[in-house]
Formats: C-alpha cells, structure tokens, sequence
C-alpha cells in the first residue's frame, strides 16, 4: 500500500522502497518536483527525500521514538560490521576487540545487550565513553531509544567506518521486510 503512493513521483525504485520500508508515504504535495514522504504513524515529513543517503537513519533523526525506527532498532543494532582498517584506533578494527573494550559490563546506562550494538556501531568503552575506533569521535551519553549507529551518523556522517555500514543498513531492512516482519 505505502509502496503505490510512490507511483506518481520520478521513479527510483530501490530509494522509493526503502522510504516505503521504514513507514514513508509519497505525498506529492510540495513546488518542488519531488514532492515529500511522511511517515504514517508518527505523520513527520522529509523533504528533498531523493537527496538522503539511508531512509532509517533520516526517519531516526526527525523521531526516534516512532514505531516504525524501534521496530527495526534490533535489526540496525545487529548489523554486524565489516572489519575495517583504514583507522584512527588500531586496537579496535575487530568487533571482537570493540566488544572486550567493555569487559563484561554494561556501560554508560546502555540497556542489557547494548554494548555488543555500540561496538557494531564501531564504539570501543574507554574512560566512561563510547569512542569511534575509526574517526574517534566520541558519545559520552546514551538514552533507552538511541540506535547507537544513527547517533554516530549524527556526530560524524563523513566517519568512514559509517560509509561503509549505511547501505547495509537498507539492505538489512528490506532483508527483514522480506522474511515477514510486520508493520509496528
């Protein structure tokens, strides 16, 4: 149904499903030739959509609280990365070495089974802070919605760690879309 609403706008149908994916209806109403896309639980819209690099990530920054971005939450949170070496922190371009940075414990208020998403989202645990092994930026904070690779995307979009990640994260969606996951 959300996919049809796209059949009036200059096509690009892998962006148009992905928008669809992750709650997006066209709505055609702008000057603009692209039109819009709104989400139709939380009714926030994106403008310029065609410009946007990852529809979860742009649906995550307008509002994380809505069904559709915790719904794929657990599905962004086990991404599993791609070791990656082109780094700022050599000790850390393993997941295995990111997810022994935090020595067992859970860390800065993350929920239970958090620290294996933060290290997926390329965090290694030093100094009561999450810190990027690849473009070192650093999270000293989380709260019980945040997708910690969105976060990341939020503070560092160019960390080439993300520019590899973030068209997985599509890719993972449409993934869990196919097998059946049903609509929040």
């Amino acid at each position: 149904m959300r996919m049809d609403t796209f059949r009036s706008c200059p096509k690009i149908k892998s962006l148009t499903k992905n928008w669809s994916n992750v709650g997006f209806v066209y709505t055609g109403t702008s000057t603009h030739r692209d039109g819009h896309v709104t989400c139709v639980k939380c009714f926030q819209t994106v403008k310029e959509w065609k410009t946007k690099r990852v529809p979860y990530i742009e649906h995550y920054m307008i509002n994380k609280e809505c069904s559709f971005v915790q719904t794929y939450k657990p599905v962004v949170d086990g991404l599993l990365p791609v070791d990656y070496y082109g780094i700022q922190n050599n000790r850390y371009p393993r997941l295995a070495n990111r997810v022994s940075s935090f020595g067992g414990n859970e860390c800065m208020n993350l929920p239970p089974g958090d620290n294996r998403a933060a290290a997926r989202a390329g965090f290694f645990y030093e100094e009561s802070s999450l810190q990027c092994f690849c473009c070192g930026t650093v999270i000293k904070e989380s709260k019980k919605n945040d997708v910690l690779l969105c976060e990341h995307y939020k503070v560092s979009p160019e960390c080439p760690f993300l520019g590899i990640q973030l068209p997985r994260v599509s890719q993972a969606i449409e993934s869990t879309v196919v097998n059946g996951l049903k609509d929040p």
